[in-house]
């Protein structure tokens, strides 16, 4: 596993991406807020992932979408399961953002919202989910495998098969969770550097959109001069590995 860090150049402007990923070591995460704090002390703008809280489900929301909330409610809970299991720290509990760092994302009613409407269906998934995770036994047997499946842990053989193997019927996403949002993303950056008006910008953006957005940002204008990944390997001795 590693993560990217892409810088580009336009003119007299200059774009740093940098990959994150949501659940990782605590040294990890203090390594990218330096960083981050280090840009911002150079007067970097800074923009970041996070699909946004509110606006929640309108009011009058359908059973699909009441139903694709639910299962992304199931998700978010899961992720601090993860963190505990690993030893591992949620990045939104260590990475401080600054005041008027501005947020590259859509809502989470709009994600809901576009998901109904492509006709992505997953009531039976989280029917089988509400179920699996009240049976006490296989919530042990999830935290068993995922204790033995460490990604900082050496080779990953079953990558987690056992509770991702479902994950192929969320494929349908993708035109929504990552194509969607690169566009959205793109476009703020966009906003605020068009004419030349913000000459430094900083990115935090999930590892699985950085090739999408070099993309997007490269159709822009924007020329990619530095590609360097950040083996997340090397902190395996710090997480206890």
């Amino acid at each position: 596993m590693h993560l990217s860090k892409c810088i580009f150049r336009r003119g007299s402007q200059s774009l740093v991406l940098q990959g994150m990923i949501h659940v990782g070591p605590k040294e990890l995460y203090l390594k990218l807020q330096e960083d981050l704090d280090n840009h911002i002390k150079e007067g970097y703008g800074v923009f970041f992932e996070g699909v946004r809280e509110y606006p929640m489900l309108r009011p009058k929301a359908s059973v699909g979408e009441r139903e694709i909330a639910e299962l992304f409610r199931i998700i978010f809970d899961l992720y601090p399961v993860f963190a505990a299991v690993w030893g591992f720290q949620l990045q939104k509990k260590i990475i401080r953002y600054p005041w008027g760092a501005v947020n590259a994302d859509i809502s989470f009613g709009e994600t809901v919202r576009l998901l109904e409407e492509s006709g992505f269906r997953c009531g039976f998934i989280v029917r089988v989910f509400e179920a699996l995770l009240k049976d006490r036994r296989y919530r042990e047997k999830l935290k068993s495998d995922l204790a033995k499946e460490n990604p900082l842990k050496g080779p990953r053989k079953k990558r987690l098969s056992y509770f991702f193997s479902w994950l192929f019927i969320l494929r349908k996403l993708d035109p929504i969770i990552i194509d969607y949002r690169n566009k959205i993303a793109v476009n703020v950056i966009e906003k605020h550097s068009a004419g030349r008006y913000l000459q430094k910008i900083f990115v935090h953006y999930g590892e699985g959109h950085v090739p999408g957005m070099i993309k997007l940002l490269e159709d822009k204008g924007w020329r990619l001069v530095s590609l360097s990944r950040l083996d997340l390997a090397t902190f395996r001795a710090k997480a206890g590995a």
